[in-house]
């Protein structure tokens, strides 16, 4: 019996230190599980933060999109509208242009008239001043022939 009273304290003893061992593993246990707890509370908050610092630069982006595309959109309409007044002043440049062409080729055709004119009356006023001349000449020899017809002219 002592030897089974002997047997039993060992076999309690066993259990204890058993139970300790498994109170020391539980207590560690427990410690990792909480630690466990407060990393996952941690990378909950993280992800959290980062799902709303996610939203926020979509948002950002979205309203950055919508101010891209309210620029673009508003770049467009006034190259389209540099365009119509580009186009306007070349039509206007263009016609000025031509009116003042066709004003060039009809001062020129005028001043063309008006110098064949003036050689026209170039080439008379010389064949007039030609007749005139010789008609003077003429006049003059006769005068000269009348002259020493005269009584008392010097002869020759």
């Amino acid at each position: 019996m002592l030897q089974d009273l002997e047997s039993l304290a060992a076999r309690v003893g066993q259990l204890v230190e058993l139970s300790r061992r498994l109170q020391s593993q539980n207590e560690t246990l427990v410690q990792r599980a909480t630690r466990a707890e407060q990393e996952r509370d941690a990378l909950r908050d993280q992800l959290n933060q980062q799902a709303i610092e996610y939203k926020d630069v979509a948002a950002q982006a979205a309203r950055h999109q919508a101010e891209m595309d309210a620029l673009r959109a508003q770049a467009d309409a006034e190259l389209q509208g540099l365009r119509q007044q580009a186009a306007q002043t070349e039509s206007s440049l263009r016609a000025q242009a031509d009116s003042a062409v066709a004003q060039l080729k009809e001062q020129l055709e005028r001043q063309q008239a008006e110098q064949a004119a003036v050689r026209q009356n170039l080439q008379a006023s010389q064949s007039e001043t030609s007749s005139l001349r010789q008609a003077v000449e003429s006049a003059r020899q006769r005068i000269d022939a009348v002259l020493m017809r005269l009584p008392g002219a010097p002869q020759e």
